[in-house]
Order: C-alpha cells, then structure tokens, then sequence
C-alpha cells in the first residue's frame, strides 16, 4: 500500500470519525512545519529516484546528451508541485501565526516630572497631561 494511500484513508476516517479535530489539525502550526519538511524529504526522494533511473540506463555519449536533457526537465516538472506547496504551506503558516498570535500584553508605566509647580505626566499609552499648582 502506498504512503499517499495510507494518508488518504487516514484522512477521510479522520474526517468522519472527528471532524472537528481533522480542521483544527489543518490550522496548527506544529502540522504546517511538518508538512513543509515532509514536502522537502518527498521531493528529495523524486529527485534521487529519477536521477538514478537515468544513470541505470546506459548509452553511447549522444544518448546521455538526450538524456541530460530529459532529466533537466524532469527535474523541472519535480519542482513545481513541491515549490507550489511548500509555497502556501508558509503562506499559511505566516497567516495563522499573525492573525490568530496571542494580544501582545503591555504594562502601563508612569513617569511624573515636577518643574516650578507644573507636574506634567506621561503614560505608557503616550498620553500626556499637565497640572499646574499654584502657590
């Protein structure tokens, strides 16, 4: 049975069973990085695959020619579903860990400075107010 079957029926009994869990799993970060390096690894084994079906295969020196040429492009067909995906993966990564990052916390400070009976105060917001006392 192959990987991409396996993953397929596991995702179709994942979406029935919970689906709720099969959305949230779609949505995590932690998923999203390991799908980004599963992608790395798959493509790396493609790649090793073809180049190796193209050495076992030998031939005069204008046959090797033809054949550099078809694993040129063979490569370059390799690249694009993989660069495709691994491209939205870290779009999607980027989006979750913006949109939905936890609210920055902010401690409000206060600075009071005291000149010739004017207490001018700042907070950490940037507002500023000023009292003057006269004596």
């Amino acid at each position: 049975m192959s990987v991409a079957a396996v993953v397929g029926v596991t995702s179709v009994w994942l979406l029935v069973v919970d689906p709720v869990r099969a959305v949230k799993l779609a949505f995590d970060t932690e998923v999203l990085v390991g799908l980004f390096v599963a992608n790395i690894a798959v493509f790396g084994l493609r790649v090793w695959a073809a180049v190796d079906a193209y050495r076992s295969v030998g031939g005069s020196a204008g046959s090797r020619w033809v054949g550099g040429v078809v694993i040129a492009v063979v490569g370059a067909v390799l690249v694009v579903p993989h660069a495709w995906f691994g491209y939205y993966d870290v779009i999607q990564y980027d989006l979750i860990t913006d949109v939905f990052a936890p609210p920055e916390t902010t401690t409000a400070t206060t600075s009071s400075t005291t000149t010739s009976g004017a207490t001018s105060t700042v907070t950490a917001s940037g507002a500023s107010t000023t009292t003057t006392t006269t004596t």
